[in-house]
């Protein structure tokens, strides 16, 4: 606190101060510049905690997509309109071609496909059981542990990937993944490697 006189109303004034170079008189409530790192705490401060950030963490995010683990306002209300608009869809393969379509859109959330899937296409989208999903990070913490601290590779074909290694690859299509072969190609050989057998993904056909 700053016991000196304020100028504006040139009373002797109580100041507090913020940390951040700002002191507000309590008198009259006028701002002046003030101290730096000050160690007092002002509850109007916000206090962020630090996040670790881990592979896996983002990997949970698509798998919770593929889940349909996610609030509906996850997807923009105008992304919902243009679809809707533009409907009916009899698969997730429909959608996406109507998405790609729209340059408009800031959003087109091709990771949320279950979830506008489960809403515009008839009959149920698939979904991961409890066992199936620890399935799902137990092979995912293997291709984590082989990297290092080395570049990754792409989470969405990661996830295609162990969706086919769990057998459960009726999920793939309401997911958005890579189309390009060679790309397809060199990740499918590297998570071969990691696990010691073949596992051969199909090619994805262009949606336009």
């Amino acid at each position: 606190m700053n016991a000196d006189k304020c100028g504006a109303c040139n009373m002797r004034a109580r100041w507090i101060e913020f940390g951040n170079g700002m002191s507000v008189c309590t008198q009259c409530g006028v701002a002046q510049a003030g101290a730096y790192g000050t160690e007092s705490f002002c509850q109007n401060e916000a206090v962020h905690p630090r996040v670790c950030y881990t592979r896996r963490k983002r990997f949970k995010k698509y798998l919770n997509r593929a889940r349909m683990v996610q609030s509906g306002t996850t997807v923009p209300d105008e992304t919902w309109q243009y679809l809707l608009e533009r409907g009916p869809y009899r698969r997730p393969y429909d959608i996406v071609r109507t998405l790609k379509a729209a340059r408009h859109l800031k959003r087109k959330c091709y990771d949320s496909l279950p979830l506008l899937a489960r809403h515009l296409c008839p009959g149920a989208v698939p979904e991961l059981d409890p066992a199936e999903t620890a399935k799902c990070y137990g092979l995912f913490d293997v291709v984590d542990a082989s990297f290092g601290d080395g570049p990754f590779i792409s989470y969405l074909y990661v996830l295609e990937y162990i969706l086919h290694k769990i057998e459960r690859s009726d999920l793939c299509p309401y997911l958005s993944r890579i189309k390009c072969r060679k790309r397809r190609f060199k990740y499918n050989m590297q998570l071969n490697r990691i696990f010691g057998s073949p596992c051969t993904l199909p090619p994805v056909v262009s949606y336009m």
